[in-house]
């Protein structure tokens, strides 16, 4: 079983289901970390999220881990980042629509450029920032931008995934897994496992 499991589906750990779920059957097996849903969600939205989290692997990973102080990288982190960034992304979309908020091509790209600096940079504020954001490109306070976000997109996609197990223990280092074990006088047989692959970086 590979340490990491991303289920992109429908109900996989639904939240009126029991313990018998697809996401706890992978937890069972020896996964250290599973993503799972607790609703149904939408393919489009699902399609897309797979295809920005496979992005977010490739390019913020290597660019996360130059700038890292501690040389080293959680699979939560990156997961948590990729959610942060989604919802604002689903919610972006939403506000485009000429009934709600109108907001064109242009603002949002800005205000999802900004959502995303201040999520990457691990933000406390990023959300607040981004409603004022919000509510300066459209013209409205911050009190109308926060309620017609309630109203039009209370529960976006990337608010039904769940994140199951122990993705914290789990450390993206740039060098092979051996190496940084050896550094630290730790042999490989101390720990539950790693994957790694011909060109970096490892897991």
């Amino acid at each position: 079983m590979p340490p990491i499991v991303m289920f992109s589906a429908c109900d996989t750990y639904p939240i009126d289901g029991s313990h018998g779920s697809v996401a706890m059957a992978a937890l069972a097996l020896g996964a250290v970390a599973v993503l799972g849903t607790m609703f149904p969600i939408g393919a489009v939205e699902a399609a897309v999220f797979n295809a920005r989290l496979a992005l977010r692997i490739q390019e913020y990973i290597p660019i996360a881990l130059k700038s890292t102080r501690v040389s080293s990288v959680t699979w939560r982190t990156v997961v948590s980042g990729m959610l942060r960034m989604h919802h604002t992304q689903e919610i972006l979309r939403r506000l485009m629509s000429p009934t709600i908020m109108g907001l064109t091509i242009e603002a949002v790209m800005q205000v999802q450029m900004a959502a995303n600096i201040s999520i990457n940079a691990q933000h406390a504020d990023w959300y607040a920032a981004f409603e004022r954001n919000v509510a300066n490109r459209c013209g409205r306070s911050v009190g109308v931008v926060r309620e017609v976000i309630s109203k039009h997109a209370g529960l976006t996609d990337a608010m039904k995934y769940v994140h199951l197990g122990n993705p914290e223990d789990i450390a993206i280092v740039p060098d092979v897994p051996e190496h940084v074990l050896h550094r630290f006088g730790i042999s490989q047989s101390d720990t539950v496992g790693s994957v790694s692959a011909k060109n970096g970086p490892y897991a």
